[in-house]
């Protein structure tokens, strides 16, 4: 088994924080989306294809056994597949790869790819012949004056590597008074409630969770804490979660 569909796993397992063994297809989409595996274009289409295919019960559930085979079939599918893990950022950007690749032939001009980082954020606007002319010398290993998508994630790998920073020892004993202050602090509205891509921060930032499990963890809060369904935590549904997170960090 690689290296990515160890984290895949390790995506599902922390998703199925009840331990009941198995995850909703919007869940496992979610997942496959965020790790790269598909795009968000392709959801419908081919989380309907997984479904027929391994979903055995066929009751819209995937245990963990089912999904360890569709990540192996995907994987096995995939020309080109991932050998090496990828950041959060660098899926981002791998995932910003597909969406620009609007031919499907799995390569992106020069042309188009500094226009992506640069839209992406990832180079600044004025760098783009200099660093047009450095990612093709470097990458574009076939000299076809084209960057494709393997050539794209070895990229990535030296942009972003997976290596994580370690987690200061006295952050492991960050209190839930402290969390729920940091909770306040971030609050600058004052209404009481925050988005869970800044609640996620704040759990990276005091060492709750590391930044591979901050996709996981968006989904349980959405699914399971979220009442109102506005994509919103407010004060009192973060602290249920940190309660019910008890034991777990």
């Amino acid at each position: 088994m690689s290296s990515q569909d160890l984290l895949l796993l390790r995506a599902f397992d922390k998703v199925d924080w009840k331990k009941t063994g198995k995850l909703h297809a919007d869940e496992v989409s979610a997942i496959l989306v965020s790790h790269g595996m598909i795009t968000r274009d392709e959801v419908i289409p081919t989380m309907t294809k997984l479904l027929k295919q391994y979903d055995t019960k066929r009751d819209n559930w995937i245990d963990r056994s089912e999904f360890e085979q569709m990540i192996k079939g995907l994987s096995a599918s995939r020309s080109g597949s991932r050998s090496i893990p990828l950041s959060l950022e660098a899926l981002a950007l791998l995932r910003a790869f597909d969406e620009y690749d609007t031919q499907k032939d799995g390569r992106l001009s020069p042309d188009e790819l500094v226009a992506m980082l640069a839209k992406q954020g990832a180079i600044a606007k004025g760098d783009r012949i200099s660093t047009m002319i450095k990612l093709l010398g470097k990458y574009d290993t076939n000299k076809d004056a084209w960057i494709d998508r393997s050539e794209f994630e070895q990229m990535l790998q030296d942009m972003h590597p997976t290596t994580p920073a370690p987690i200061p020892p006295t952050t492991r004993d960050i209190s839930e008074e402290q969390i729920l202050k940091a909770f306040d602090d971030a609050d600058t509205l004052r209404n009481g409630k925050l988005p869970t891509d800044i609640l996620t921060n704040i759990l990276v930032k005091h060492g709750k969770i590391t930044r591979d499990d901050i996709i996981p963890t968006m989904i349980i809060m959405l699914k399971q804490y979220d009442t109102r369904r506005d994509n919103l935590l407010d004060r009192q549904e973060f602290q249920r979660y940190l309660i019910d997170m008890r034991g777990r960090w």
